[in-house]
């Protein structure tokens, strides 16, 4: 190497060398990345004028990226941080949603600096979404917008959080809606006598009798079946019409008993597709088709649809009116919290758990 040179470049001087063992120009430029740690790179080129354009492109494109600088704004520190800091934590479901959540931001907010969002400017913000969305949809994005503005404190690229001080109404949760088992055989004999929604039956039964969420049902596949035991291992889900092999959180992952009657049918309507239940095609069924679908057939049986949830929330009623533990529902439901599963037995009516009473009175006269 020789000959030592110097380039302008956005008004600084850089020192560069001809390699002649190369033959091209090489500089080395320094700076500073996300975490404060000093970086380099040998930019080359074959003439001074590439070598030139090379390293403008290249102080441009760290420029662009580097989020500690007085400039960023909302929109660049939230990408860093779905990239680089909500994949430690989170699942890909869980960051999907948060990316979902995140555009009902207003695109002035979005495009601001983060160092002049204020307090105030939030308020009005969450206050004018009133109008437009509901109160969980606002605590999920006051929610969100919190987790990545005390990032953006701990990076020390603001000095305190604008949404701190922000009152959100908290989450609401909202009536449970159920099917009760007259209605469910009522369900079942339609789709199962209908040519025309006879694929949606399998996957009814297996939502009305195991308590599974719909993504679990529909990623459902066939390596996951026991049918000599009657087990089934939830491990993998259909989430916005993709397949993952990952769950909503590590206590979904779990083998649950299938009511033999279910698997019986189950495993005598197997296809040669690698999924359980399919479409009239044979494909995975759509989480889409399956809803709309659903509301239809609903309303030709002469029945209220709300949302899948009612079988989830349906089978957690029968099995605690039928003496079944919480703690135990819990497992099979996949709850990572008891206090979920609790929150569904809550809503239950005053005279849908007098059975407890019943409960203690056989036992007092058995003693």
């Amino acid at each position: 190497m020789n000959n030592k040179m110097k380039i302008e470049v956005n008004g600084k001087q850089y020192t560069f060398r001809f390699n002649s063992s190369k033959l091209q120009f090489e500089c080395n430029y320094g700076y500073k990345d996300n975490f404060g740690q000093r970086q380099s790179r040998i930019i080359k080129g074959k003439s001074v004028d590439e070598l030139t354009e090379n390293l403008k492109s290249t102080i441009r494109k760290i420029e662009d990226n580097n989020v500690l600088k007085e400039t960023v704004t909302l929109k660049n520190f939230f990408e860093f941080y779905i990239t680089n800091i909500a994949p430690i934590k989170n699942r890909k479901s869980t960051i999907n949603n948060k990316i979902n959540t995140i555009k009902n931001i207003p695109s002035h907010i979005w495009e601001s600096r983060l160092c002049d969002i204020t307090t105030i400017q939030l308020q009005l913000m969450f206050t004018s979404l009133q109008d437009k969305y509901s109160q969980n949809t606002i605590a999920s994005l006051h929610e969100v917008l919190s987790t990545v503005l005390n990032q953006a404190v701990r990076y020390k690229i603001i000095t305190t959080n604008p949404s701190k001080d922000c009152p959100v109404k908290s989450f609401k949760n909202g009536k449970k809606n159920y099917i009760s088992l007259e209605e469910t055989k009522t369900l079942l004999t339609f789709l199962k006598t209908t040519k025309q929604y006879n694929h949606y039956y399998l996957p009814v039964l297996f939502l009305a009798f195991t308590g599974c969420r719909i993504g679990e049902c529909l990623g459902l596949q066939k390596d996951a079946l026991d049918i000599k035991n009657n087990t089934v291992k939830i491990k993998s889900q259909v989430s916005a019409g993709v397949f993952y092999n990952v769950l909503k959180t590590d206590s979904s992952f779990r083998t649950i008993k299938v009511p033999a009657f279910v698997m019986q049918e189950i495993s005598s309507n197997l296809t040669d597709s690698d999924f359980v239940f399919t479409n009239s095609k044979g494909n995975c069924i759509g989480y889409t088709a399956f809803r709309l679908a659903m509301k239809n057939i609903f309303k030709k049986c002469g029945l209220e649809y709300r949302s899948f949830k009612q079988f989830r929330n349906s089978y957690v009623k029968t099995a605690v009116l039928n003496g079944v533990p919480l703690k135990v529902i819990q497992n099979i439901l996949g709850h990572s919290k008891l206090s979920t599963t609790a929150d569904i037995y809550g809503e239950l009516e005053s005279e849908d758990t007098f059975y407890v009473a019943n409960k203690m009175e056989q036992a007092y006269r058995t003693v």
